[in-house]
Order: C-alpha cells, then structure tokens, then sequence
C-alpha cells in the first residue's frame, strides 16, 4: 500500500535513469502523483525513439500495454514501415520525403553494386538485388505519378477551352434566335426553341426636375446661373432663356446652350432687356428628360440690360470655377 510499481515499459530498461525511477536495484518506488508517471513516460519514449524501437514512435505507440501520443511527424514526412531496422529513420539517416528517398537509394545502390568489383561492405548478394528492384519500383512508380499529375492537367486545360467554345458557339445561337424572333415579332419562336427570352433593359426613370436659383449679375454684365439636380451621372442640362425688353411683353423660351455643369455663365444678354428668365430640364443619355425647372429671373430695372453681346453665348462653369470665383 502506498506504492506502485510502474508498469513493464515505462522505465528504460537499464542504467542510472532505471534505478532513479524505481529505487535501488530495480525496486518499487512511491509515485506521488500522475504528473511523476507522465514524466517516466516522456523519458521512456525518449530512449525508446533513440534506440529505434519504439511502437510507431511518430503516430503514437503503446507502453506497457497503454496508448501514448508520440511527436507529431514532419511535413512532408512519410509513415514508413520498417523504419525501426538499427534506427536508421529515426536517427534521419534516409531521407524523409519522396524525391530525396529515390535520390538516396539510387545512388546507394549504385554504389554498393559497385559494377564488375562490389565493395566489401557485409551486404549480400541478395540484399543487393533486393535494393536495386526495390529503387527501380519505386522510380517507375514514381514517374508513373508525374506522368499521370501531366495527363490530369492536360486534360482540365482541354476540357476549360472546350467549355469556353461551347459557351461561344451557344451565344451566337441565342443571338440568332433573338434576331428572328424580333425580325418575325414572334414571341413564339422563344417556345419552340425551348428557350427564355431575353430580359427587356431596365428603364431609367426621369431624373427630378431641378431647382435653378435667382442669377447673379457679375461684371460686364454676365448673369451666372447656378442649379441643383440629382441625376445619378450621365445627365446634360438643357437651357433656355426667355426674354422681356423694355415696355414689352416676355418672349419665347428659347434654347440657349446644353450643358454638363451644374452652373452656367450668361455672355449674350441682349441690350435694353427689362428682365430675363432662365429654366432648366436635366435629360438622361438615352432616356427620359425631366420636367423643366420653375424659372428664375433676373430684373435689370427700368434702365435696362447695358450690354450688348452676341446671342447664345452661355458657357459652362465647373464647380472649381466657381470656388475660385468665390
């Protein structure tokens, strides 16, 4: 009572280490806890490994009969059976990954064949072929998985650009039968060819109708006209201006210029204008127009417009612009 003998295994089987573990001259020694047979067990599998002949000391072996979780195997390491013959695995004396095993056993084979004079080095005959027609089998089988990994990339590359033609060639059959079914105004070609109809372009709707401020008069006489719209991109501006001279009545609305800014200066006001108004429609590339703006105009008095300028000469003025201006 109140000791435990560990089990056949956990301790090396001779030396110093044995007799720390189990007491003097192979004896039973207390365990205090788990955590002193975990470390008998951690140095067990340390000799063990050294000496090669350890259970599957990479994936985990047994102990006395108990499961024990040994190291985790390299990358590229490969579980191989055999490997405990002298340690030579164990201690990295053959190489661990696929290229560099059929590199060394080639060459080693070679070596210990040693043509027309072998040399001395306590292998057998037999040991000798077996070498050679294991390092040729596994060289063919080898190239045999290259060739294989070839064939299987070929294979994806030809099947990826026959599936691009298909792709193309159903297109153009799609195409052509859009064409007739529009050419015919027969939706009913759609049905006998089994086929959906292609889907009708969303419309875009109208952008808003915008807002145009009062103009402001700079020198020279040029009104600036300044509006707000959203359009969502891809809109122009349209302008007309309307006229009313002294002792008149208002004019035409009469187009004056399309624009893509948002902002227009004004250097055509006829002379001797009482008030001009402007509007504005925003009009979508190829879609709806908006309705025009409510107009904005800009009284000169009963003196009237002063200048006299050539008509229809509105440009554009970019925001930069009209920050620099202030």
């Amino acid at each position: 009572p109140g000791t435990e003998c560990p089990p056949h295994g956990v301790h090396p089987r001779s030396g110093p280490i044995k007799a720390a573990l189990t007491g003097s001259q192979g004896g039973c020694r207390p365990f205090p806890d788990r955590a002193f047979r975990f470390l008998a067990r951690i140095i067990a599998i340390g000799v063990e490994c050294a000496r090669g002949t350890l259970d599957t000391p990479l994936v985990g072996g047994t102990i006395g009969g108990e499961p024990v979780a040994g190291p985790t195997r390299p990358a590229g390491a490969r579980h191989r059976a055999g490997r405990s013959h002298n340690g030579a695995f164990a201690m990295g004396r053959i190489p661990d990954t696929d290229e560099a095993l059929i590199d060394y056993a080639r060459l080693h084979a070679d070596v210990w064949a040693g043509g027309q004079t072998p040399p001395v080095i306590g292998l057998s005959a037999q040991q000798l072929l077996d070498t050679e027609a294991a390092t040729a089998e596994a060289e063919a089988a080898d190239l045999a998985a290259k060739q294989a990994k070839s064939i299987s990339r070929a294979a994806t590359l030809a099947r990826r650009v026959a599936l691009d033609k298909l792709e193309t060639v159903l297109g153009a059959d799609l195409d052509t039968i859009d064409a007739y079914a529009k050419a015919t105004d027969d939706p009913g070609v759609y049905t006998l060819a089994q086929v959906t109809p292609p889907k009708e372009p969303a419309k875009r709707e109208a952008p808003p109708q915008p807002v145009v401020r009062t103009p402001v008069q700079l020198s020279g006489g040029v009104l600036r006209v300044v509006f707000k719209v959203t359009t969502g991109g891809g809109a122009q501006y349209q302008i007309e201006r309307r006229d009313t001279p002294l002792g008149g009545t208002p004019g035409e609305w009469i187009r004056q210029n399309t624009i893509t800014e948002k902002a227009f200066d004004d250097h055509g006001v006829p002379f001797g204008m009482l008030e001009v108004a402007y509007r504005v429609r925003a009009q979508i590339s190829s879609g709806p127009a908006s309705e025009w703006s409510e107009p904005a105009s800009f009284s000169f008095g009963t003196q009237g417009s002063q200048t006299s300028a050539t008509a229809g000469s509105i440009e554009p003025v970019s925001a930069q612009e009209r920050k620099g201006a202030g």
